[in-house]
């Protein structure tokens, strides 16, 4: 236990008073490092996953997980990955998981503490903790997309030939040059 000690001028002539008073235990601070905004009201937009968005709404117990840019099946599947996350953690009930007011979002009830805890402050851990389990997958796909896309336009010796290479003949594929009436929907045959 600390012991803070205030020294004050004496009052009356005599002497100095010490008035001793304990310090007051301080909670441990966590700290994250997330890409964040704070609204004017008081939400807490977080831009840190790749795929999607998420909203703290403390006014409305809730939390919003919307799409960022483009609506596919891996964002609905970030999306669900979150909320059953946050859910198993117990930050927002697992039967308040639904579909928000937003095209695209899923939304959960974000739960009151009985232990003293901040609820924002435990949503904005536990969602520090997803986007951190997450990067792994985030650093595989756009290390995947550079390779790919350097396969295709920096191929090697083996998946390239020069130009002259390819012999030519009067004939190369499966469709005949002479009759591609037959392959348009006009009489067979013909």
């Amino acid at each position: 236990m600390t012991v803070k000690i205030k020294v004050e001028e004496p009052k009356e002539e005599g002497g100095i008073t010490l008035k001793v008073a304990p310090k007051k235990e301080e909670k441990p601070k966590l700290e994250v490092a997330l890409d964040a905004r704070k609204t004017l009201d008081g939400n807490v937009l977080i831009f840190s996953h790749e795929d999607i968005d998420i909203a703290i709404m403390p006014s409305a117990k809730k939390i919003i997980a919307f799409p960022k840019d483009r609506l596919s099946d891996d964002v609905y599947a970030a999306q669900s990955r979150l909320l059953d996350y946050l859910s198993k953690k117990g930050v927002i009930g697992i039967d308040s998981i639904k579909g928000g007011n937003i095209y695209g979002s899923l939304q959960g009830v974000l739960l009151d503490s009985d232990a003293g805890f901040e609820p924002v402050d435990m949503a904005l851990l536990n969602i520090a903790k997803f986007i951190e389990d997450e990067k792994p997958d985030f650093e595989y796909r756009k290390r995947y997309e550079e390779e790919e896309v350097d396969r295709l336009t920096k191929p090697t010796d083996e998946d390239s030939t020069d130009l002259g290479d390819v012999p030519q003949s009067e004939k190369k594929g499966s469709i005949s040059p002479y009759q591609t009436r037959r392959y348009s929907g006009g009489i067979a045959g013909v």
